[in-house]
């Protein structure tokens, strides 16, 4: 199945989470570190970790809000895909009238679909039954805009195998800290993790 525009929206974080899937206490046990003089090095690097690992499986672990900005409406043959799943709530669909002023499109206009579990893929959004959505701007690119709450909730709700994973990008920055302080990963680690990561990865055609 090929990509649809619709799938390519412009993303704009709202709300972030300053947490992390793996706690620094946690992380300090699997790298058998009894001190507390590495704790923000240690929470830098479950940080990096898990942004990468984000990016890589085009998710979002802990609960985050994100606006969402689209080309044009969506019909129950066209829906608008939820980037960064799971996908909990919508929480408001606006739009820019023909005169760009900003409006909320009520809920009862659409229907949510939401999936759920370790490998959730993307929600969507579907005008609901006998609905006519109002035109939008001719101006403005993007005149759809979604705010979504994303995540698979706090720490605990973030599957084991994707904690794990963070715990072990940690592990070999830890011990390998002169060359992968910045962030990056050695060939061979890489190739480790995107293996593990798969099931995780997030596909376009849903």
């Amino acid at each position: 199945m090929s990509i649809s525009w619709t799938w390519q929206p412009v993303r704009s974080l709202v709300t972030g989470n300053e947490d992390t899937p793996v706690g620094v206490n946690l992380a300090k046990t699997y790298l058998r570190v009894s001190t507390s003089a590495d704790d923000t090095l240690i929470g830098r690097m479950l940080e990096t970790a898990t942004l990468w690992a984000e990016s890589y499986t085009r998710r979002a672990f802990l609960t985050q809000t994100w606006d969402f900005s689209y080309r044009g409406w969506f019909t129950s043959a066209r829906p608008l895909w939820i980037p960064n799943p799971p996908l909990q709530s919508i929480t408001s669909v606006k739009y820019y009238d023909e005169d760009g002023a900003l409006q909320t499109l009520g809920s009862s206009n659409y229907v949510v679909f939401t999936q759920s579990g370790p490998r959730a893929g993307k929600g969507r959004v579907e005008i609901a039954d006998g609905i006519s959505l109002p035109s939008v701007s001719s101006i403005i690119e993007y005149p759809i805009v979604v705010r979504a709450v994303c995540g698979y909730g706090n720490d605990d709700d973030v599957p084991v195998g994707i904690g794990d994973i963070v715990l072990f990008m940690v592990g070999e920055m830890y011990e390998q800290r002169q060359e992968t302080i910045t962030g990056t990963i050695s060939a061979k680690t890489q190739m480790y993790l995107e293996k593990r990561l798969a099931p995780y990865v997030v596909k376009d055609a849903i």
